[in-house]
């Protein structure tokens, strides 16, 4: 027995008979069900865009270290490093290492960060006077600019700020003592990486989608 499928506008058929006994209806139906799954796969990965989705042609690009303007040191390597892995996953070019060999240049800069106390404690086991941030908001601002190599002309740039929320850590009880300030970096540092990949990510998107 054949059956006539129309898929995409495009008509398949199928055949039934297995050396020459009709097949159960219910292994049937199993069987086609399993061939339209990987057919429709099959579409998808023939349909993906492979052309470069940057101006010019594009199809190699160089991500220097991002220029870090804020006060905060080495987050610059969080950025670069998810930057790089953003565009791996969201585009088809080659991002190499050596930049006089790219056809372009992906320049990242942290334009900004601000650390803003959310919550704060006093009284109980603190000083009088004393004022101990419990929370902070960290508010990060950058800027992707895609440099042609050959020309050094901008050809796109996209700017982003998000912010993050995190608690301060506390030993034991909510005081003031040396390992605060410690712990609080480490925090803050894994939290900036973080946002970091959440910042990148969207911005490799917006720039693939800008052409």
């Amino acid at each position: 027995m054949k059956i006539n499928i129309f898929f995409r506008g495009k008509k398949i058929n199928i055949n039934l008979n297995i050396n020459g006994a009709r097949v159960l209806p219910i292994l049937s139906i199993f069987s086609i069900a399993i061939f339209l799954f990987f057919l429709g796969h099959g579409c998808a990965y023939q349909w993906r865009k492979t052309s470069s989705p940057f101006p010019r042609g594009i199809q190699m690009v160089a991500v220097p270290i991002f220029r870090n303007l804020s006060k905060e040191p080495q987050i610059e390597v969080f950025f670069t490093n998810a930057l790089i892995a953003a565009l791996e996953r969201h585009s088809n070019v080659s991002v190499v290492s050596d930049g006089g060999n790219a056809q372009g240049l992906l320049i990242g800069e942290i334009l900004s960060l601000e650390m803003i106390p959310a919550g704060r404690r006093q009284g109980g086991t603190l000083p009088v006077g004393v004022v101990l941030a419990s929370e902070y908001r960290l508010v990060v601002r950058t800027r992707v600019s895609l440099v042609e190599g050959r020309s050094g002309q901008v050809l796109l740039s996209k700017e982003l700020q998000r912010e993050r929320s995190y608690v301060t850590p506390q030993v034991a009880q909510v005081v003031v003592n040396t390992v605060n300030a410690l712990y609080n970096h480490s925090a803050r540092q894994i939290h900036l990486e973080q946002l970091a990949k959440e910042m990148m990510e969207e911005t490799a998107q917006l720039l693939v989608e800008s052409f």
